[in-house]
């Protein structure tokens, strides 16, 4: 794969989701402008801090209801490929015309100085904290909303097709090469039936087999897999899904149906849910409706304003998606202040994968791969891990990193 684009510390959480989504990442190493690594940032990782910071969930809840509120295009977001790989050289992450109040103009700065300017970057601890501005409810903005108006669910947020694994006669490696094939970094154990038993993800085979140096090829997908995970129905409401998914850190979530409880014990496996996806898409449709000088913008708000109702200005609907977008203001450099000592793994190009993973499971993010002098010289995840090594049937222990890592990332 190409190699990975570094960011810096000035990036806001909103800016950095849009470059990651452009050049379809899923983490992203942060460097000073003398190329200082300082740690490694993921999707999910971003959309907890910005989305799980309220105390009562109430900016979460703004966030999405706006973006709920919008009409869809049918249309999907790109999933991220191999951890720091990218579509192309050269991608323009602030690709959108000029004009109207987009939301990746939001911090302007910042874009720049993430982009390659040459501003100096300043280290973490010594960055202010961003005030998160007070979210407008959506229930005062919309208080004449109509009451028979159904409420969104899950099914609006179009779930995938998930990879679906039978857990009795399945392997680890036979669910590695399974994912691998599709590009899926998640998949669904199922009984001979189709009733849910199970969710295995890439996080999943890296700490629980590689790191433990197990035999992917003799061990069952259900001693890897999570068991009876939570789930929901094509028919629960969205925002109820979402606000499970943020508040207990899931990026995946079955979606099921038929089953006998409302824990949704003996559901039949029907769809997955993937919170990076999902907030993608939700940024898209409201940076869409913002950008009032944009001829699909226009059409997107005229039918927010029918589907709320006509009675509701178009100034409140767009004080509510600025208000609710205001949660990713946050710099990098915060995001790593509240990682800590987490912020970033490394390993010396010398390390086995079995150590890289060991040290992923602890870190729970992508390990960073230094030279000799201290330099970055790629960047290993445990998509790469499941993809590269245990996939293609490499033993842990005798793969080098820089066989399988992404390497030579632009940090400079």
């Amino acid at each position: 794969t190409a190699s990975p684009d570094c960011t810096l510390p000035e990036a806001t959480i909103l800016e950095t989701l849009h470059t990651m989504h452009d050049n379809r990442y899923q983490h992203m190493p942060v460097t000073t402008a003398s190329g200082e690594l300082l740690g490694v940032v993921d999707a999910l990782q971003l959309a907890y801090v910005a989305l799980g910071g309220g105390a009562d969930g109430s900016a979460a809840d703004s966030f999405w209801e706006s973006a709920l509120q919008l009409p869809g295009d049918g249309g999907e977001s790109g999933r991220g490929s191999d951890g720091g790989s990218r579509s192309g050289a050269g991608s323009d992450a602030g690709g959108r015309s000029e004009g109207g109040a987009s939301l990746r103009t939001v911090n302007s700065t910042a874009v720049g100085t993430a982009l390659g300017a040459t501003a100096p970057a300043q280290p973490p601890h010594e960055l202010p904290p961003i005030p998160r501005p007070p979210p407008v409810a959506m229930a005062a903005l919309l208080a004449e909303e109509d009451p028979t108006q159904p409420q969104r669910t899950v099914a609006q947020l179009r779930p995938a097709k998930p990879v679906l694994l039978y857990a009795k006669g399945t392997s680890v490696l036979d669910a590695a090469r399974a994912m691998a094939a599709k590009r899926a970094d998640a998949a669904l154990v199922v009984a001979a039936d189709g009733t849910l038993l199970g969710i295995v993800t890439d996080t999943d085979v890296s700490r629980r087999v590689v790191a433990k140096s197990l035999d992917a090829s003799t061990l069952g997908v259900a001693e890897a897999m999570t068991a009876s995970p939570k789930t929901v129905t094509s028919t629960q409401s969205a925002l109820s899904a979402l606000r499970t998914m943020v508040a207990n850190h899931f990026r995946h979530l079955p979606v099921v149906e038929g089953a006998s409880d409302i824990d949704g014990k003996g559901g039949k496996a029907s769809g997955i849910l993937d919170l990076t996806r999902v907030l993608y898409d939700a940024i898209d449709k409201l940076e869409k409706a913002q950008s009032s000088n944009d001829a699909l913008g226009s059409d997107v708000m005229r039918k927010v304003r029918a589907a709320a109702g006509a009675h509701i200005p178009v100034a409140a609907l767009e004080a509510l998606m600025s208000s609710a977008t205001s949660v990713f203001a946050p710099t990098l450099a915060a995001v790593l202040r509240r990682a800590g000592t987490a912020a970033c793994a490394t390993v010396r190009t010398n390390a086995n994968v079995t150590e890289a993973a060991l040290l992923m499971s602890g870190a729970r993010r992508a390990v960073m791969v230094l030279d000799e002098e201290g330099g970055v010289a790629g960047i290993l995840t445990s998509r790469d891990v499941l993809f590269r090594v245990v996939a293609a049937g490499l033993s842990a222990d005798t793969t080098n990193v820089t066989s399988v890592m992404t390497a030579s990332p632009d940090c400079t």
